[in-house]
């Protein structure tokens, strides 16, 4: 755009604009009425030329008709006395012919001139018969001759009226040419004229247009694109106070707030890392690519002990300097995102042509590199702090070459590593994407299944071997799909913990459970038993306790029946939190157990400090007592333990008669296991209690009679 130009606003450039397309078009105007008067000026001259030679062309003729009538009869004259009477007549005859028709055409253009010829052409006709009368008859005498001599005489008025006729028609035609000529040549100089300032105006039209209206217009489009494709401009596209200059600056905010929302829609607030936003739209981009790639994911071990012992606020300073440690220990084709609380996401490039192999061990030993300095201590708000993380990878291809199917790759395989024990790395196995598609389909099936209550409580009784009764009934949860048939609980009830299903399927088998068990009579003579009902590690919780208590008093089962078993990994991770929750159930008059005890490494502090009526030892050490005396004695020692802190004691797990009597010896009267009974429907389970063997001798005898069938296999009896 030119300085001057830009000085004037868009609405004064558009009506220049306008201005020179109007006179445009009326110099176009002009150049069309020029061409018409030139057409029609020239067609009136050309008529009057043509009608001035066909004057011409007509005196040319009469005058040529008079001569040759003269010359005719001239001859005829002189003949006369040699030939026949009558040739003269003959010869006027056929020449008067020839004359009127030149007369006739001649009158059209000047009558004086017709009236003389025809004059002329009579007397001629009446001289030439005089003297060819005379000379006929012998008198060829002066006076005949005379009236020869006389014949250029009687024409020459008439000549003369045709020679002049003939010289007014050439100038006339003379002037007509010259007219011509100076209307072209006036006519041509106002063409010019025009055009020239038909070009003029086009090339300041153009310039008003591309310069002052496109090239504008180009760089607000250009700079629109740019802003929709996220990138920030540096500088406004067109500057200046004019309407053009405020849309740049404009152009210009909108960028500066966009690039701002971007930051606020891709960007982590705590951390400063790309989002998870960003993190898929940048993993799209790079499988287009089709390039090698690793997919890491790390995630804090135990960061919820952090949260709860030293506040959220240290909590978000933990992750800002973890952040800041992964960003400092990464470089070059490595991209770090804050995915989701405590779980970071890396993209790391190949950055050129690997194998497969080369490029996994290469990944490998990437990761162990992060994981082994991530150890080293932290300094969080003055406070030195030791972390370990847990990473998982997935490869591109290998693992999968859409976005959802290396995320399910690699959290698969964080689920693995946390399993492991954590503070590992995991890669992808073949079947991690299979087994995360596995566990979405079976949440659709376990929601339909809650829909439909095709998910029930199963009950397991705890014997006393010494008094032979049934001192309480373990409600686990069964699911009978209607594809796959029995589903493993251990499957279905992490499933229902990850999808956020666990509240309802708890409360819908508590609900069953306490209904079913406030039925039971007496059991071979004894008291109905208690009812165990299992909690969920994920359900320690505010809310749990009003689901009890809503249970309890939906189905009016005794509060001092029901049996509550927690996990002693949960008490561990969310100690205050599972103190307070404890002592709100035992309020209600629900007892507490504490179930898998001695495979979370609790600090025997625990059983002081909370509130436990029962112990429930771990089947991996009931299973490990015939192999290894480690175990009996850790068993020995628990149930030490528990009679010094008068607490009941039961052993789980029990599957064969070895186990079940070295268990009793050692003091330990209450078992339970699949030697004694398998998990069994509400109706099947009263059949089994009135008539089974429950003191240790029946127990051993009826086993001893069954000695030569074949063993059964015990079955998982996950907890719920």
């Amino acid at each position: 755009m030119t300085p001057r130009l830009s000085q004037f606003s868009v609405n004064f450039r558009l009506r220049l604009l306008l201005v020179t397309l109007l006179t445009m078009l009326l110099c176009s105007a002009g150049l069309i009425w020029i061409n018409w008067q030139h057409s029609s000026i020239t067609q009136q001259v050309n008529s009057r030329v043509s009608l001035a030679i066909g004057a011409m062309n007509a005196a040319e003729q009469a005058k040529n008709s008079l001569v040759d009538l003269r010359r005719a009869l001239t001859l005829a004259a002189m003949a006369s006395e040699h030939t026949e009477p009558g040739t003269m007549e003959s010869v006027i005859e056929s020449q008067s012919a020839s004359v009127t028709a030149a007369a006739q055409s001649l009158n059209r253009f000047d009558p004086t001139a017709a009236l003389r010829l025809s004059a002329a052409a009579e007397s001629l006709n009446m001289a030439a018969a005089a003297a060819a009368v005379e000379l006929a008859a012998g008198n060829a005498g002066p006076k005949s001759l005379r009236f020869l001599h006389q014949f250029p005489q009687l024409t020459a008025s008439a000549e003369t009226s045709i020679d002049a006729l003939l010289t007014r028609k050439r100038q006339e035609l003379q002037k007509h040419i010259e007219i011509v000529d100076s209307l072209q040549i006036r006519l041509q100089r106002q063409a010019l004229a025009l055009q020239g300032l038909l070009l003029l105006l086009s090339i300041a039209g153009a310039s008003i247009v591309c310069r002052a209206l496109f090239r504008p217009l180009g760089r607000l489009y250009s700079a629109l694109r740019t802003i929709s494709r996220g990138e920030p401009l540096s500088a406004p596209p067109v500057t200046g106070t004019d309407e053009f200059g405020q849309l740049g600056n404009a152009l210009h905010s909108l960028s500066q707030m966009t690039t701002q929302l971007n930051q606020l829609a891709y960007q982590d607030s705590l951390t400063g890392l790309p989002n998870r936003s960003r993190f898929e739209q940048d993993l799209a981009n790079t499988l287009g690519r089709n390039e090698r790639f690793a997919l890491l994911f790390t995630d804090i071990d135990h960061f919820r002990i952090i949260n709860d012992g030293y506040g959220h606020f240290f909590g978000d300073q933990v992750l800002k300097a973890v952040a800041e440690r992964l960003r400092w220990l990464t470089q070059g084709n490595t991209r770090i995102y804050r995915y989701s609380g405590d779980l970071f996401a890396i993209f790391i490039e190949s950055g050129g042509p690997f194998p497969a192999e080369g490029f996994r061990s290469l990944m490998a030993d990437e990761a162990e590199r992060l994981r082994l300095r991530m150890t080293d201590p932290l300094s969080v708000e003055g406070r030195s702090i030791s972390l370990s993380l847990s990473f998982s990878a997935a490869l591109h291809p290998d693992d999968g070459d859409k976005v959802e199917t290396l995320v399910s790759a690699a959290d698969a395989a964080m689920f693995h590593a946390k399993k492991l024990g954590r503070n590992v790395v995991q890669f992808a196995r073949n079947d991690s994407a299979s087994n995360a598609r596995l566990r979405l389909e079976l949440s659709d099936d376990l929601r339909q299944a809650l829909k439909t209550g095709a998910i029930n409580p199963h009950f397991q009784p705890i014997v006393d071997l010494g008094s032979g009764r049934v001192t309480c009934v373990e409600a686990l949860a069964r699911w009978h799909h209607p594809v796959n048939g029995w589903v493993p609980p251990e499957n279905f009830i992490a499933v229902a913990e990850e999808s956020g299903q666990i509240d309802l399927l708890t409360e819908r088998l508590l609900l069953e459970a306490c209904t079913a068990a406030a039925q039971w009579p007496t059991i071979q003579g004894h008291p109905a038993p208690r009812l165990a009902f299992n909690l969920s590690a994920r359900q320690v919780r505010e809310g749990v306790v009003e689901m009890i208590a809503r249970a309890l008093a939906a189905t009016k089962f005794p509060a001092e029946r029901l049996e509550v078993e927690i996990t002693e990994s949960a008490i561990i991770e969310q100690p205050e939190v599972a103190e307070s929750l404890l002592r709100k159930i035992k309020a209600l008059g629900v007892s507490v157990a504490l179930d898998d005890f001695g495979t979370g490494y609790s600090s025997l502090s625990y059983l002081l400090r909370f509130p436990i009526d029962k112990i429930k030892v771990d089947k991996s050490f009931v299973q490990q007592l015939k192999g290894q005396k480690q175990a009996g004695k850790i068993v020995a020692a628990t149930i030490s333990l528990a009679r010094n802190l008068e607490v009941e004691l039961v052993a789980e797990g029990v599957e064969n008669i070895g186990q079940m009597t070295t268990l009793f010896e050692l003091g330990c009267r209450m078992q339970q296991g699949w030697l004694f009974s398998q998990a069994l429907p509400a109706s099947d389970f009263l059949g089994w209690a009135q008539s089974a063997p429950l003191k240790l001798a029946a127990v051993v005898r009826s086993q001893a009679e069954d000695a030569e069938n074949s063993p059964r296999t015990a079955p998982s009896d996950s907890h719920h």
